[in-house]
């Protein structure tokens, strides 16, 4: 158990990186729903607003009645 990172990766850069891909993904599939959104035109009207519709899409999620938590 752990992370398993090459020596010279840092951890929290790593752990950054793959918030963002998270990030971009959710934006990415839910842009399917919302006609004319993508991650370019979100951070472009700025991050607060950016980190806010993600906000809501999983706010969305985890509330759906059919939502069951990962077990782990």
């Amino acid at each position: 158990m752990g992370y398993n990172l090459p020596k010279d990766h840092c951890p929290a850069l790593t752990a950054e990186s793959l918030q963002r891909d998270a990030e971009h993904l959710i934006v990415e599939v839910a842009a399917d729903y919302f006609d004319g959104i993508t991650v370019h035109k979100l951070i472009c009207c700025g991050l607060e607003k950016y980190h806010k519709f993600i906000d809501l899409i999983v706010g969305m999620c985890v509330n759906h009645p059919d939502f069951e938590a990962p077990k782990f």
